[in-house]
């Protein structure tokens, strides 16, 4: 085997090493494309890249749906309230899906820029401002006697995190099943096709596009989706999300997304759903809940499994924040707390999350009336 560190071996180290960009993970992924001659993980990756011309050719992970809204509102003597909850239920029905769904277009390279941003910024909510057509559809008819000044969406910033997460992790799924069947790919020679189309067919349909219904037996790796690729092959890659979407009438620069199945995207979703609940309590747990959710996804010193323990007692507590007097809900809330504060005993004090933890939770169980 050729000394040299191999292709495959370089694009694994760079989806699991937070120092490389999404941009540079990517491009690696181009010239593996190359060598394996397959044309739609090409396209996949330049659209991942350059970024989705239109909706239709999203793929599920990128459609982020039941967001939180909320407006600024104004009535007679100078009373209005801000920063206020919209329900969904408050909102013209024609508009409804749009309000609360976003497709996310833009280049994966743009979604890492607009984190680094927010982090800079130490935000983790980004607005996305109504047009003020669709705002006046909300006079007088949100808060009694009260116009609205302006209206947004809110995205959490860890919802772009998902989205840059299932990307590197298709990816690190892809290559791994890549090297399990040639397992010195990275070092053939350009235009040496060491796989049999059929065989990355496969692994592409499992691994990127996430469809299993293929079918195969132990003597092959494929039996009968052979023709469902080879169309990608020769057309534009259409990587449906099975969905009716309303025209989006909101953004034209940010449409949408959930990580399909990741805990990070999970974790957003019942947040944004705890938004829809029309108190000032379940603002502020959100608000919380966002923070703290921030916090464990940045924390260097845990392992990612310690992270998705610590993100499911995060979503457990959304959960229960949507009906925060039941008692088994409270019950939910009280075990969530308690197994995130045996988390924070076993850290550094001197990490952020310590400090983080300590702080939230104590706020969070005064929510709950605990």
């Amino acid at each position: 085997m050729n000394t040299s560190i191999s292709l495959l071996r370089r694009i694994k180290d760079a989806t699991v090493d937070p120092t490389f960009k999404i941009a540079d993970v990517l491009r690696l992924c181009k010239i593996l494309a190359d060598r394996l001659n397959h044309q739609a993980f090409k396209e996949w990756v330049d659209k991942e890249a350059n970024g989705y011309e239109s909706e239709d050719e999203l793929p599920d992970y990128r459609i982020l749906t039941n967001l939180g809204c909320r407006g600024d509102f104004f009535g007679g003597f100078g009373s209005g309230v801000k920063n206020a909850p919209i329900p969904l239920a408050n909102i013209p029905e024609d508009f409804r899906k749009a309000a609360s769904l976003r497709n996310i277009l833009m280049s994966a390279s743009a979604l890492e820029n607009n984190v680094n941003q927010a982090n800079q910024n130490n935000t983790s909510i980004m607005k996305l401002i109504w047009p003020a057509d669709l705002v006046v559809c909300l006079n007088y008819i949100v808060y009694e006697n009260m116009s609205c000044g302006q209206a947004w969406t809110d995205i959490s910033t860890s919802a772009f995190v998902a989205i840059l997460d299932t990307i590197k992790n298709r990816i690190l799924d892809f290559v791994l099943a890549i090297e399990a069947e040639a397992l010195e790919l990275g070092e053939v020679n350009i235009g040496k096709q060491p796989l049999s189309t059929r065989v990355v067919n496969y692994i592409f349909n499992q691994c990127i596009l996430h469809e299993n219904n293929q079918t195969a037996n132990s003597g092959s790796i494929i039996q009968n989706h052979n023709q469902e690729v080879n169309m990608s092959e020769t057309n534009p890659i259409k990587i449906q999300a099975g969905r009716d979407v309303s025209s989006n009438v909101i953004s034209s620069e940010v449409s949408g997304v959930v990580a399909g199945g990741d805990i990070s995207g999970s974790v957003s979703n019942t947040i944004s759903q705890l938004r829809t609940a029309d108190t000032q309590e379940a603002s502020e747990l959100a608000d919380k809940l966002v923070q703290l959710q921030a916090v464990i996804e940045n924390e260097s010193s845990l392992s990612i499994e310690d992270k998705k323990d610590a993100l499911i007692q995060v979503q457990a507590l959304a959960e229960a924040g949507q009906n925060p007097q039941e008692g088994k809900m409270q019950q939910v809330a009280k075990g969530a707390i308690r197994m995130l504060k045996g988390l924070s005993t076993e850290l550094p004090t001197a990490t952020a999350i310590f400090h983080e933890i300590n702080h939230l939770l104590p706020e969070i169980s005064h929510l709950f009336g605990l």
